[in-house]
């Protein structure tokens, strides 16, 4: 079976064997192909390119790899982007290299156990992130059918939807996940609850109940928390839920631990606007419970819940769950017009910033979903305007200059703001670390100018 979600049909399949021939076949109705190789020929490298996605759809543009290896006769062999997520994390361990570029016959005794490896740990990150992966995950050899209720089409569906709506592409998944399996984090299923429009709250103010917050109810799933306990050293994870229920309690859980207070008319129970930024706040006193979620131009980005002390940032017993581009965008068509305070995302920056400067020591790039890319000596380091609380964007017409800052979060509660600043004589970068103190300088460019489109 070929599929991308819908199946591929009429693609040209093509095998690349450890011993013999290549072997070519196509793609036919629903995405089946079939051809026979000798069993001593085996393992072989699967590749499907070309052809239509679904019968009479689009022209299929994704090159999609898979492997064919065991024995008996008959062997079940899905090419999907899951099945090349398999070989992605297979050949970080060499075993791609080694097996079909050296022809190393010690390696193909290493393929099922490596292969079983790579396909656990691709399952767990994604189910890590909010992704439905069935029982007895197996993308390469499992049952499947490329039609809606299917669990294997549905993740095909999931993933699909995660790529568009962070604006990345499946060559842009198969290399990042090549790189580092940690790569799903930056494009989670379901990461605002399902959320299709920005969260609208009817009042601020204190004494809020559950009905004030109903439009937040739900489970957000978070990419960085961190958790605090007196007297132990800070442990961090790369999934963290915020829940949000009917009956206004919110829960914040990180590394199995969790802290709730709950929304029912008390006076710390609050809700609170700064410009486009909301911070939800119940207070449960005589429990000693806090907890506040933060909800960025509509979106829910960040929470924090706690035992005691005093503010949410610095108490010794804490949980924070943190959610990685919680609005992903493409860039504006029309000038940057407007001040954004906080929550700013890619489509409220002129498309004209997009393109690579550089002064010859250092080079700065900006694509079309505003991240921004600095390389300087041994500094090679990014991040992006996604809709986070300290993504700003500002105008100062008096000195003709156009300011943006991206702040990306990262592990262990390291914060790394880019301030990017256009003006008549060109752009300029500065890179620091923000969290945690002291601030730290890691990158300045000035008076760059545009290289390439």
């Amino acid at each position: 079976m070929a599929a991308i979600g819908a199946p591929i049909v009429g693609g040209a399949v093509s095998l690349g064997c450890f011993a013999g021939s290549p072997t070519t076949t196509a793609t036919g109705s629903g995405g089946r192909w079939s051809t026979s190789v000798p069993t001593a020929n085996l393992p072989c490298l699967v590749a499907v390119s070309g052809g239509m996605v679904g019968d009479g759809g689009p022209a299929n543009a994704e090159t999609l790899i898979s492997l064919a290896a065991g024995s008996g006769p008959a062997l079940t062999v899905n090419v999907t982007p899951l099945s090349s997520l398999v070989l992605a994390g297979m050949d970080e361990s060499g075993l791609g290299e080694a097996l079909f570029e050296r022809h190393e016959t010690s390696a193909i005794g290493r393929v099922a156990a490596v292969m079983r490896a790579a396909t656990e740990l691709l399952g767990a990150k994604l189910s890590a992130n909010g992704f439905t992966v069935p029982s007895g995950f197996d993308p390469v050899g499992g049952t499947f059918t490329a039609a809606a209720g299917n669990d294997y089409d549905d993740l095909l569906e999931q993933v699909r939807d995660a790529l568009a709506r962070a604006g990345r592409s499946y060559r842009d998944l198969f290399d990042g996940y090549e790189r580092s399996a940690d790569y799903i984090a930056s494009i989670p299923y379901g990461t605002t609850a399902g959320q299709t429009g920005p969260i609208v709250f009817a009042r601020t103010g204190s004494n809020a109940v559950a009905a004030d917050i109903a439009p937040l109810v739900g489970v957000y799933r978070g990419q960085q928390g961190r958790s605090f306990v007196p007297g132990s050293d800070v442990v961090n994870t790369d999934s963290c839920t915020i829940t949000v229920a009917a009956d206004g309690n919110m829960t914040v859980a990180a590394n199995g631990r969790s802290y709730s207070a709950s929304m029912n008319g008390d006076p710390g129970d609050l809700l609170m606007q700064v410009v486009g930024l909301f911070q939800v706040q119940a207070s449960d006193v005589a429990n000693d419970r806090y907890a506040q979620v933060t909800v960025t131009r509509g979106y829910v980005t960040e929470a924090v819940a706690r035992k005691g002390g005093y503010g949410f940032s610095d108490a010794l017993d804490r949980v924070e769950c943190v959610v990685a581009d919680p609005h992903p965008s493409a860039l504006g068509s029309a000038m940057t017009s407007v001040n954004v305070t906080n929550g700013a995302t890619a489509s409220d920056l002129d498309a004209s910033w997009a393109g690579v400067y550089g002064d010859g020591s250092c080079t700065v790039t900006i694509d079309h979903q505003a991240r921004v890319r600095v390389v300087k000596g041994v500094v090679d380091i990014q991040a992006q305007l996604a809709g986070d609380q300290d993504d700003t964007i500002n105008l100062f017409p008096s000195i003709s200059a156009e300011v943006f800052s991206a702040a990306d979060r990262r592990p262990g509660g390291v914060q790394i703001e880019f301030e990017v600043v256009r003006k008549p004589d060109g752009l300029g970068v500065q890179v620091r670390q923000t969290k945690p103190r002291p601030i730290v300088n890691v990158a300045s460019c000035s008076a760059l100018t545009r290289t390439s489109p």
